[in-house]
This record gives structure tokens, C-alpha cells and sequence, in this order.
């Protein structure tokens, strides 16, 4: 889950998303410390609204359509791997 996240981090970095890629490296350090809460905060990011990941477009002056594409791959890394993550270490998710 933390290279996932890292993935994403690094992606939005390259697109200048400088407070956004704060958050995610404060959230892959938390997963990299084995930090539990990580789990759902992950899930949260990928899945949520406002605020979140999954409402973050890249507008024309920041990318482009296929920048919009692959990081809605990523997104959908990062819940991936953050629900595996949950169910081997039985974390019950509300999302």
C-alpha cells in the first residue's frame, strides 16, 4: 500500500500538487510504521469526495486527458492494495 501511495505522491509532484504530496508522504509514513489507521485513511483518499483523490482533475494548463486517466489508475491502486491490506490485518472498513 505504501508504494502505491508513493506512486501517487510522485505523480502529483511531477503536476506541482505541492500540498497534496505532503499529505500523501505523511500517509505513506504512516503505512511504512505499520500504522493501522493508514489503512482506512488510504481507502478514505481513493474513495471519498471532496477534498480527496478521487476529486482531483488535471485541468489543460497542468496535463491532459491521459494524465487524468493514469492517475485514476493510481487512485484505484491505492484503494486496491489499502482493502488488501485491511483484510489481512482484519481492519473493518465503513467505506
Amino acid at each position: 500500500m505504501a508504494s502505491a501511495v508513493d506512486e501517487v505522491a510522485r505523480f502529483l509532484e511531477k503536476h506541482g500538487d505541492v500540498w497534496v504530496v505532503k499529505r500523501m508522504d505523511r500517509l505513506k509514513a504512516a503505512a511504512d510504521r505499520g500504522d493501522i489507521e493508514s489503512i482506512s485513511w488510504a481507502v478514505s483518499e481513493s474513495t471519498g469526495g471532496m477534498g480527496s483523490l478521487k476529486d482531483r482533475q488535471f485541468g489543460p494548463e497542468e496535463g491532459d486527458a491521459a494524465d487524468n486517466a493514469q492517475f485514476r489508475e493510481l487512485i484505484e491502486n491505492v484503494e486496491q492494495t489499502a482493502r488488501a491490506a485491511a483484510l489481512a490485518h482484519g481492519v473493518r472498513l465503513v467505506r
